[in-house]
């Protein structure tokens, strides 16, 4: 198959410390990302912004009921109500050094994220990936996580594909009703180290490349057939978004880098792409 390439335009030209999780809200019409070290959530509609810090680390967030979200926190799980208000469901009792990172809500109707160090390679030991279904219950379905990462589903529910960036794969696992099994490895990027992910109409894998300035298309067979070139470098996730779910959205993070090149690259920035095909509504949690 031909391999595509595509180049990623601004969409919004910030630096956050850390953006990632976006996630478009198709009950609004509207863009949601987070920078997760700075615990803010920013909403975009019509290129314009507006953010709102929930007081803590944020992992990422999720659609929840009508009009609400549910969220991965430094702690466990939170939603904000239909109100506004923000409220704690689940505080995992995480192990010093770990917070909550990549979140999705399965067609299962369950929000499923994992935990990763607050900062890499400082010995924190290793976590794990928790389910949180729909009536409140949590459940730790895999352990010994490093950094987890993007989590999705294949078009026919059959198959979860998820990243522990430590591995430096995608893996995929046998999914039924909630239920993992049969953990092999899906592809290993040659370039970059795979971070967040999605899925589009046609059941192809798009999964950001940190540290390579990518986001990489990868067929359900696991052939890469598609690159889209990002002006950062540390590239951190992806989802499709507008109208017609026709654009790619990507996440990019800026800590640590020096601010000549912060400068250069946009980094910490919101880029877009029209990529030639759409996504799928992202799932809604809908508590019992």
């Amino acid at each position: 198959m031909t391999r595509t390439s595509w180049d990623a335009d601004i969409a919004l030209d910030i630096q956050t410390d850390l953006g990632d999780g976006p996630l478009w809200d198709h009950r609004t019409n509207t863009l949601l990302f987070a920078d997760l070290h700075a615990g803010e959530i920013y909403s975009m509609e019509g290129g314009r912004a507006t953010v709102h810090g929930i007081g803590q680390g944020l992992g990422a967030i999720g659609l929840h009921g009508e009009s609400g979200y549910v969220l991965g926190t430094s702690r466990g799980f939170s939603v904000i109500d239909d109100d506004g208000s923000i409220r704690e469901i689940a505080d995992l009792g995480l192990a010093a050094g770990l917070r909550m990172n990549d979140c999705q809500v399965g067609p299962d109707g369950a929000f499923w994220g994992g935990t990763m160090p607050w900062e890499v390679g400082d010995g924190t030991g290793p976590g794990s990936v928790y389910r949180l279904a729909a009536d409140g219950s949590v459940h730790t379905v895999i352990q010994d996580v490093i950094i987890s990462n993007g989590i999705g589903w294949s078009l026919d529910q059959t198959v979860m594909y998820y990243v522990d960036s430590a591995r430096r794969t995608i893996d995929a696992f046998d999914f039924d009703a909630g239920v993992i099994r049969n953990r092999r490895v899906f592809v290993r990027l040659d370039e970059g180290v795979p971070d967040g992910l999605c899925l589009d109409a046609e059941g192809n894998i798009w999964v950001a490349a940190w540290g390579a300035g990518q986001v990489q298309r990868f067929s359900p067979d696991g052939e890469l057939i598609g690159v889209v070139r990002v002006p950062a470098h540390m590239v951190t996730s992806c989802c499709f978004g507008g109208d017609d779910l026709g654009l790619l959205y990507m996440t990019s993070g800026s800590a640590g880098l020096p601010p000549a090149v912060r400068h250069r690259e946009h980094a910490g920035a919101l880029f877009v792409a029209d990529v030639g095909c759409r996504g799928r509504r992202a799932n809604v949690f809908r508590p019992t």
